[in-house]
C-alpha cells in the first residue's frame, strides 16, 4: 500500500471576494462578481444580479457528520479555511486527508454560465479566474492541477483561452454542459476539438453549467437569491448527458 495513489478528481477552490474587483479588465470592473453583505449574509453579486453564497463550499469541514444543527447556509469569508484559496495551505489539508494529487475546479465561476448573457462580461470572468487559478497551483504543480473554465459562444475566443491557459500550465479545460439551440456535433465547433488535442488539454463537463438562460430547475427565494430546485439537484446530469 505504499505506493497506492490518491488522486481527488473534483477539488473546488473557493473564490477570494476581492478577486474581481481587484483583478478584473478594467472595462468590466463595475459588473463583475463582488460579494456584498445581505439581511441573510454575504452574496455574490454579478453585474447587478444576486447569485449565491459560495464561503459553505470551503469552511464548516466535518459539521454535518459532527453537529450538523450548527451547520450555516451563508458563513463569512473569515470561516473559510485558507487551503480553500492559498496552494500551500492546499497541499497541507491534502496531507491531512490522504490526497496525493488534486484535480481542481472553480466553486462560483462555473455556476455563471446560465446566468451571465452577456459573452464578453462571461470571458473577462472567466479569464481572471483562470489566472488566479493558475497561480494557485504554482504552490505545488505537481500536486496542484487545475482545469480552466472557458466560454465558447465565440468558438475562436475560446480557442485562444485553451491556448493561453496551456502556456500558463492549466492541465484542462471545462465547457458548457449544454447549449441552448446547439449542438456539439456542430461543425462550428471542429477547431475547438482540434485546439484541445494539439494542447493535450482535456475538455470536461462539470454538472450545472448549461449554457442558457437560468429558468429550468432554478428557483429565486423571497431574496431574490438564486437556488437550485430538489429536480435540478436529483437530475443534475441531465444536461451532461
Amino acid at each position: 500500500m505504499a505506493n497506492y495513489r490518491v488522486i481527488s478528481s473534483d477539488n473546488h477552490i473557493v473564490e477570494p471576494p476581492d478577486l474581481w474587483t481587484s483583478r478584473i479588465e478594467p472595462e468590466f470592473m463595475d459588473r463583475g462578481p463582488e460579494m456584498k453583505d445581505t439581511d441573510q449574509g454575504p452574496v455574490w453579486f454579478v453585474d447587478n444580479m444576486m447569485t449565491f453564497n459560495n464561503n459553505n463550499m470551503g469552511s464548516q469541514p466535518g459539521v454535518r457528520f459532527e453537529d450538523p444543527e450548527k451547520l450555516q447556509r451563508f458563513p463569512t469569508w473569515e470561516d473559510v479555511r485558507p487551503g480553500a484559496y492559498i496552494g500551500e495551505a492546499a497541499t497541507k489539508d491534502m496531507d491531512i486527508d490522504g490526497v496525493d494529487v488534486a484535480l481542481i475546479y472553480p466553486t462560483m465561476t462555473i455556476f455563471l454560465y446560465p446566468f451571465i448573457a452577456d459573452g464578453e462580461l462571461l470571458s473577462a470572468i472567466f479569464k481572471t479566474y483562470n489566472d488566479f487559478a493558475s497561480e494557485f497551483c504554482q504552490a505545488d504543480p505537481r500536486r496542484l492541477n487545475t482545469i480552466a473554465v472557458v466560454n465558447i459562444d465565440d468558438v475562436q475566443d475560446g480557442v485562444r483561452e485553451i491556448e493561453r491557459c496551456a502556456k500558463k500550465g492549466l492541465v484542462g479545460a471545462t465547457i458548457p454542459e449544454y447549449i441552448a439551440d446547439k449542438g456539439y456535433h456542430s461543425p462550428e465547433f471542429e477547431p475547438l476539438w482540434a485546439c484541445a488535442q494539439d494542447q493535450a488539454m482535456p475538455l470536461s463537463l462539470h454538472i450545472f453549467t448549461p449554457r442558457m438562460s437560468a429558468t429550468r430547475g432554478w428557483d429565486r427565494d423571497l431574496n431574490d437569491s438564486f437556488n437550485a430546485s430538489n429536480v435540478l439537484l436529483d437530475n443534475a446530469d441531465f444536461w451532461v448527458r
